[in-house]
């Protein structure tokens, strides 16, 4: 046999129980709509700043192919008297700097 109890809410403290458990819920609710909107935002960013730097870095090592060229070809211009050494010298120091902004991956 089973025993049915109610309590009459003559106040309104069980509706106002009910009713701050259902703002509760709301207000969860939209602060985890917020966090996953801020996520998909952070990635987002993230993700656009990394396609950035991947062409900085597709551009550093282009720059730095060309000035080797150009460097081997002021070489030889200087050994068939064509180039004087400051002229290799300035290629190399252009080598060099070009090498300066390609990071080197750490172990």
């Amino acid at each position: 046999m089973s025993l049915l109890t109610f309590e009459v809410d003559l106040w309104g403290r069980l509706r106002q129980r009910t009713k701050a458990a259902r703002a509760q819920l709301k207000s969860t609710e939209e602060d985890r709509k917020t966090v996953a909107t801020i996520v998909v935002s952070d990635v987002a960013t993230n993700y656009f700043n990394l396609l950035e730097l991947d062409m900085q870095l597709e551009i550093a090592l282009r720059t730095l192919t060309a000035r080797q060229e150009s460097l081997r070809l002021i070489t030889a211009r200087q050994q068939g008297g064509l180039a004087t050494m400051l002229d290799v010298r300035q290629a190399e120091e252009l080598v060099y700097q070009a090498s300066q902004t390609i990071p080197i991956p750490s172990a």
